[in-house]
């Protein structure tokens, strides 16, 4: 979503890459462009999508290797958090 920029968002416990939406609009979606992911388990991303936080973080350094993104902003709320570190 949006333009600008690359900012890699991670939803937190509960939610999904729809959770972040809303956070990238009132960020505003013209000054960045927002990737948003679902993390392992959630929203169609299947468990074994990474078992550690260092796989997981793999999996999304994968997803941006595939988009031709080699430099982001990092977002992360709350169980995001751990495999952004």
């Amino acid at each position: 979503m949006g333009n600008g920029p690359a900012v890699l968002v991670l939803h937190g416990t509960l939610g999904g890459y729809d959770q972040v939406q809303v956070l990238a609009q009132r960020l505003g979606a013209s000054t960045s462009k927002f990737i948003f992911v679902s993390r392992r388990g959630y929203v169609r991303t299947p468990l074994s999508t990474g078992a550690t936080f260092e796989e997981q973080a793999d999996a999304y350094a994968s997803l941006l290797d595939e988009l031709g993104i080699d430099k982001v902003a990092l977002i992360a709320i709350s169980g995001g958090g751990p495999s952004a570190l």
